[in-house]
């Protein structure tokens, strides 16, 4: 709002004002990526991990409901399986260590999507993803080149050059 009607308020006054209204507010109010102390009030900026890296979406034109999504994720819950794993914040991003639950069962059941996932590890990406519960997939770049080389290889679908936005 401070924005909105040009207020001039320093972060301090505008944590106090919001400190009722929930924990997490400071964080999205102060946005990028941050380490979060305490109950999560307590922020500390990180430099930004994906700032080298550049991404391309393709978007199969298949709709997945996320409530089906959630549904059919709910068959595989054991709680024997389920990981914690925190990402170290480093220069380096240790991609093994990212995984979207949703595609054990998106994947699964759309091959045309499992396919995509396939040709952009075959492209080169970096790291590959479902994004969200779908149907979009995501690889990883290290070079705007290379996502414009790999996204020749999905003309079939809607695609999608990007850059982290922080």
């Amino acid at each position: 709002m401070a924005k909105l009607f040009d207020i001039q308020v320093n972060e301090e006054a505008i944590k106090l004002m919001v400190s009722n209204a929930g924990a997490d507010i400071p964080f999205f109010i102060k946005g990028g990526l941050q380490l979060a102390k305490g109950i999560g009030h307590d922020l500390t900026t990180v430099q930004p991990l994906l700032k080298n890296y550049y991404f391309l979406l393709i978007y199969p034109a298949i709709e997945i409901s996320t409530q089906w999504a959630y549904k059919e994720y709910r068959k595989y819950l054991e709680i024997s399986t389920i990981k914690t794993k925190f990402h170290p914040l480093s220069d380096k991003v240790e991609w093994s260590l990212l995984e979207n639950d949703f595609e054990k069962v998106v994947l699964s059941t759309y091959p045309k999507i499992s396919q995509i996932k396939d040709s952009l590890i075959e492209s080169g990406s970096l790291f590959a993803s479902l994004s969200g519960s779908g149907s979009t997939m995501f690889g990883v770049y290290d070079s705007l080149e290379s996502v414009r080389k790999s996204s020749d290889l999905f003309n079939e679908y809607q695609t999608y050059e990007a850059l982290p936005v922080y």
